[in-house]
């Protein structure tokens, strides 16, 4: 991940002038996606966002500076369920949230506690990247980089800032990064010492340590983000005639959006207006651009030498823009493409990903996809209620999955910047929404009129046709789009659906928890429904012969004599790629019958592939859930009851076989079981 890379700043987006041949090739032998967006225009939401999988406002993090609450997985955490290790080299701008780590007992110095305060991730190298000496003093320490060049005989009190950041010219006169007037002149660093060197070799240095582990390495460049500044040679690798042209109107800065004017007067707004800083900065910012491609293409090398790229799935992506002056702009925040959407290439090595090599993605991808993704290529199941986010996989692997997004949503707090004091309004009311789709961008401004932009017409974003009233109705329809997919959240992380359905008025009736009942006798009336539902459920696949209940599935006959009170049964169907969680309450008791397909149960916190014939009792009292991991459609028929009333059937097909959660019958096996309540088999038309 890069930190501030523009979408259309590499070539394989279409930039003219500055060549990335190494980011280019993955994107050659991955899939490229046209149309990703971040789902906050500023460094810590965005993280944020992507880490967890999870939108901005259902983690409450909008603005940089923010602790994600403990309670929120992170890619890390997914992985490390599947045997992964997950390091960070680089930036997060994660915040550990002490309050409930206190709480909890959590130390920070302790292993649990250091992944808590870095995103989920073990911290082989951070680097958030802003080391002024008053940070450092803020924050306690220094990086470690500065002791690294210190080593290297550099020999300043905080070499990132006098050295890397920083530039010494002919008199010796020493020239900081952070101003824009002096990001012309080369950093006074080697540039094999510079940040974006350091932390490629500090990757590699990372994986070497994972040995034959399962892994994930979060490299995160600090650059091309501020301060604007790289090393020689590629400080003047471009001038200003390689730049893209000035991508700002006029008509812009007539009646603008409150808000957007509010943010046209942004110091650095302001500067990037001129001419003569455009011409200075972004000639520099393509140098840090050029470097990281170069350093991309160096660990590219280094993993196909050590025969690992072959094995390794890479994705490259950016946390945001940069708005480089564009619409009198500077920084990100504002939701228009240059800050809002990025480069995202996804390189997968598998035989699976044949068929779309070299191909360009055109459906909204989402960085809050990224967690989905990586727990599906770890073998992972989807969980839509802690995960909002999408898995890439399918694309990548030329699936049409369904019901794909057909809009994308991004979100920003600007309580921190300038515009708020411009404004005058509390931090609360600090708060913007965009929604997207193919021909409208809607932007929602807490407080404030709404902002309209018609792509087809000015996909320039030149024209704000939200104050239009000839564009009300427009605006009335994603501001209910908008307000729909807000009430949508996945807010309950701890909650599956379906062990929230579960609580049902009849599954509490079923263990005998009984709200309303006038009488036994109505109590019977539930219970002969309920039978009946078992009988409906077995039809499908059984006959009555000779007064035994015959289940026939896939040609073979199980024989079930009679049936439990309170005991129902249904079929269930799942498609390639579909997870179906399920809850089994402590009271109850739950059988799965694979009749085809091979299907991925998860009991007890670890997964077991079952296939035709394969008889799988569930675990009580937690959710779990199955996984149709193949290429075929499968189906299986569930049997619940009340804890206990199928022990008997379950043990005797156990002591069938020898395996421990997996019990798999034959034609052969003839299993009666007659509990002594029931009178007569069931029935069945």
């Amino acid at each position: 991940m890069s930190d501030q890379l523009r979408w259309d700043y590499l070539s394989c987006y279409g930039h003219p002038h500055l060549h990335t041949p190494n980011i280019d090739k993955l994107a050659t032998q991955g899939v490229r996606f046209d149309r990703a967006y971040c789902q906050a225009p500023l460094c810590g939401p965005s993280r944020a966002s992507a880490y967890t999988g999870r939108y901005v406002s259902s983690i409450g993090n909008f603005w940089n500076f923010q602790a994600t609450g403990i309670m929120y997985w992170t890619i890390g955490d997914y992985l490390r369920e599947h045997g992964y290790r997950s390091a960070l080299v680089g930036k997060t701008h994660s915040v550990a949230d002490k309050d409930n780590m206190r709480r909890l007992g959590i130390s920070a110095d302790s292993e649990e506690g250091q992944r808590l305060a870095h995103a989920g991730f073990e911290p082989f190298e951070r680097d958030d990247g802003v080391h002024s000496d008053g940070i450092n003093t803020i924050r306690g320490y220094e990086p470690r980089y500065n002791k690294y060049l210190r080593d290297l005989g550099y020999d300043n009190e905080n070499p990132w800032d006098r050295n890397a950041n920083g530039s010494r010219i002919e008199d010796g006169e020493f020239k900081s990064g952070f101003y824009l007037k002096n990001n012309g002149y080369p950093a006074d660093v080697k540039e094999e010492h510079s940040e974006t060197a350091y932390m490629t070799n500090r990757a590699m240095e990372c994986i070497e340590e994972m040995g034959d582990t399962p892994w994930c390495v979060h490299l995160s460049y600090i650059k091309p983000h501020w301060p604007y500044h790289v090393p020689a040679p590629y400080h003047n690798m471009y001038g200003p005639e390689h730049m893209l042209p000035h991508h700002a109107h006029s008509d812009e800065l007539v009646d603008p959006h409150p808000v957007y004017e509010a943010f046209t007067q942004h110091r650095g707004a302001k500067a990037f207006s001129r001419q003569e800083v455009r011409e200075r900065v972004i000639p520099t910012y393509m140098g840090m651009i050029k470097q990281i491609d170069d350093h991309i293409g160096r660990l590219m090398s280094w993993l196909e030498e050590r025969d690992q790229l072959k094995d390794t799935i890479v994705v490259f992506t950016s946390d945001h823009g940069d708005f480089l002056g564009d619409h009198w702009l500077s920084e990100k925040d504002v939701f228009l493409e240059a800050s809002v959407r990025i480069p995202l290439i996804v390189y997968d090595p598998s035989p699976e990903a044949d068929t779309t090599r070299g191909t360009v993605e055109n459906r909204f991808v989402e960085l809050v996809d990224l967690a989905a993704t990586f727990l599906d290529v770890a073998g992972g199941n989807p969980q839509p209620h802690k995960l909002e986010g999408r898995s890439l996989m399918p694309l990548v692997h030329g699936k049409q999955p369904a019901g794909w997004r057909t809009y994308t949503v991004s979100e920003i707090g600007y309580s921190g910047r300038e515009a708020r004091d411009i404004l005058a309004i509390p931090s609360e009311q600090c708060r913007g929404y965009m929604i997207r789709d193919e021909k409208w961008k809607y932007v929602l401004w807490e407080g404030f009129p709404p902002q309209l932009f018609d792509l087809e017409n000015d996909p320039d974003e030149f024209k704000d046709l939200g104050r239009d009233p000839a564009y009300g109705e427009v605006c009335q329809r994603w501001h209910d789009e908008l307000f729909d997919w807000l009430r949508h959240r996945a807010i309950n992380p701890a909650n599956s659906r379906n062990s929230i359905e579960f609580w049902s008025a009849t599954s509490q009736a079923s263990v005998g928890a009984l709200a309303g009942y006038w009488s036994e006798e109505e109590d019977r009336e539930r219970s002969t429904a309920m039978d009946k539902q078992l009988a409906k459920g077995i039809s499908a696949y059984g006959r009555s012969e000779e007064g035994t209940t015959v289940l026939n599935i896939l040609g073979q006959k199980y024989f079930i004599k009679a049936h439990c009170d309170s005991t129902f049964a249904f079929e269930t169907n799942s498609e390639p790629g579909q997870f179906v969680p399920v809850h089994v309450h402590p009271y109850q008791e739950e059988f799965i019958l694979v009749q085809e397909g091979v299907l991925d149960l998860k009991l007890d916190g670890k997964w077991v592939q079952a296939r035709e014939g394969d008889l799988v009792r569930m675990p009580r009292g937690i959710p779990h859930g199955y996984f149709n991991n193949s290429d075929a459609p499968a189906r299986a028929l569930f049997w619940v009851s009340p804890a206990g009333k199928l022990e008997e059937l379950f043990q005797k097909l156990h002591n069938l076989t020898d395996t421990e959660e997996v019990v798999r019958i034959s034609a052969e096996h003839e299993v009666n079981f007659l509990p002594p309540e029931a009178s007569k088999p069931i029935e069945l038309g």
